[in-house]
């Protein structure tokens, strides 16, 4: 470990898979403590028992929704606030338009795009506040 983030308070959306859960781990590696939101409780949970409480914590939820956004603010904030955010949660659409729904659609937008303003609004609103991150 080389320390370049020791001290910093990371929130990361959809780390409990691929890119998000490497981006966990070496945020890890490099000293900070992470705030991981994810959808689905199983692996997160199992992540934060692998790196340890003392530097992992986990927020099921969907970052779609304002409560979950303030909730993964919230706890950062018992670590002395939110340094850095990876918003990392999305819906990957590989479907064809002409099989797609308006409610499909409605769904991805709202975790790819609303999901990030949320995300993105409450750790700034910190951030402001804290002057840094």
């Amino acid at each position: 470990m080389s320390g370049r983030l020791a001290g910093k308070v990371a929130v990361i959306t959809g780390g409990t898979s691929g890119i998000g859960e490497t981006t966990v781990r070496l945020f890890v590696e490099e000293g900070a403590r992470v705030v991981i939101v994810a959808r689905k409780s199983g692996p997160g949970e199992a992540l934060v028992a692998e790196i340890g409480p003392a530097r992992a914590k986990f927020l099921p939820g969907d970052v779609g929704a304002e409560p979950t956004a303030t909730r993964a603010i919230d706890l950062a904030e018992e670590w002395g606030g939110v340094d850095v955010l990876v918003n990392n949660a999305a819906i990957d659409w590989t479907s064809r338009i002409v099989d797609t729904s308006e409610a499909d659609v409605r769904h991805v937008l709202q975790t790819n795009f609303i999901g990030a303003f949320l995300m993105q609004r409450e750790a700034g609103r910190k951030m402001l506040e804290r002057r840094r991150g």
